[in-house]
């Protein structure tokens, strides 16, 4: 089954956070799930997404509204298992993490880790009266999702839909979709995804699913950080979402065309 924290760790780990929470500026939870598994090892992948983050911050950083106003979580499935890289805050106060790659690829533990986290992070802002946008997830990925457990060749085990992590995943994201108005985006890349249904099951919209080449990683990231710039100046509830600012797909399709 999916592991998650303790009751309280939760507690702990929230009494914390809503002590240490000044700055009551609107803000927008955005949560990176990334994929450091051993796969990522190819073509320099890993390197590619540790670019990437290092784009996607300076991006961020270089504007002190969306400093004011972004809170960004990191959650990594592979090397370590589920690791959380960096928690929710504020970007200029993050330590920006070096991924490596190693082991499988336990993608519904990751989004039940980061989904934990991001329940935690608006609770804490109900708690505080701040206001905030509807979060934002992010998931990136270079391969087939697996389960926690090997098989007796030493292999990952893959995802199926009759997998119990599955299932209660796709039930707390739903719970997520619905009730705080969650978007999430899958990208993936590579030619190891052969069956995208189970990227499809964590996206909140037909075209949040998109196949990106190794080469646009980094792009990617630079352009994810101009979205959720002008995203973070926008007044919370008046309607704009992370696509309607600043079209990814549209960017990088225009740059495709250009070669």
């Amino acid at each position: 089954m999916v592991q998650q924290m303790t009751l309280i760790e939760r507690m702990n780990r929230k009494g914390l956070k809503e002590a240490g929470m000044r700055n009551k500026s609107h803000k927008l939870p955005l949560l990176l799930v990334l994929d450091t598994s051993g796969s990522m090892q190819h073509n320099n992948n890993i390197d590619k997404l540790n670019n990437g983050v290092q784009s996607f911050y300076k991006e961020i950083l270089a504007d002190p509204i969306v400093r004011e106003h972004l809170h960004v979580c990191l959650v990594t499935f592979g090397e370590g298992g589920v690791q959380v890289a960096s928690d929710f805050g504020n970007p200029a106060e993050q330590e920006i993490p070096t991924l490596k790659a190693g082991g499988s690829s336990p993608l519904c533990t990751a989004i039940m880790t980061g989904l934990d986290l991001l329940e935690d992070q608006i609770d804490i802002y109900n708690n505080k009266g701040i206001t905030s946008h509807p979060p934002v997830m992010i998931i990136l990925t270079d391969g087939e999702p697996t389960t926690m457990e090997y098989d007796k060749n030493g292999v990952p085990i893959l995802v199926t839909k009759d997998t119990p992590d599955f299932k209660v995943t796709k039930k707390r994201f739903n719970y997520f979709n619905t009730a705080m108005r969650l978007t999430s985006y899958s990208i993936y890349f590579g030619d190891d995804v052969e069956d995208t249904y189970f990227l499809h099951q964590f996206a909140t919209g037909k075209n949040h699913v998109q196949k990106l080449d190794e080469v646009n990683i980094i792009k990617f990231f630079k352009m994810l950080g101009k979205s959720a710039s002008a995203l973070t100046k926008a007044i919370p509830g008046a309607g704009f979402s992370l696509e309607m600012e600043y079209d990814i797909f549209k960017e990088i399709g225009k740059n495709k065309t250009k070669k």
